[in-house]
């Protein structure tokens, strides 16, 4: 599994979309599919690293009580790997952002990123910094957003 994903883990998967158009058609399979590819990355290995490290000392006395495995995973091993999913998942928000910008870009006719590209186009420098901003803040919106579930449902 590590080795997947670390030779995995450097290949531009956005340079495939021309081959998930092919496979998933022009609408928003394609797209979804390379934001899920994009993002799956960061999420797994930080995930995997958590759940690395989580102290085996926790898990111990939780066996010695008797605890059985669904409740030392859901109890134990969950709760101490929770704080790197989240991790995983501010550090696959922004990616996934300028994936769904990017593939809009690329073949769309609508939605944020062609309307980028039409500004370009059209040599609109001032909206197009105009749209960047509004990305950032959206961008800014969703890590927010992320971080209010995360401290409201992990406990430190």
């Amino acid at each position: 599994m590590q080795l997947i994903f670390t030779v995995g883990y450097p290949i531009p998967r956005v340079a495939l979309y021309q081959k998930f158009v092919l496979l998933f058609g022009l609408g928003s399979g394609s797209k979804i599919f390379t934001i899920f590819l994009e993002c799956i990355f960061p999420i797994v290995v930080s995930t995997y690293y958590g759940a690395k490290s989580v102290n085996h000392l926790y898990i111990w006395p939780g066996k010695n009580m008797g605890a059985n495995d669904r409740k030392l995973f859901g109890k134990v091993f969950l709760s101490g790997t929770t704080p790197s999913i989240f991790t995983g998942f501010r550090i696959a928000l922004p990616i996934g952002v300028v994936i769904a910008v990017l593939t809009g870009m690329i073949s769309s006719n609508n939605g944020i990123g062609y309307f980028l590209v039409y500004l370009l186009a059209t040599l609109s420098l001032s909206k197009v910094l105009a749209v960047v901003i509004f990305i950032s803040f959206f961008g800014y919106g969703l890590d927010r957003l992320l971080l209010y579930v995360r401290n409201r449902y992990v406990y430190w």
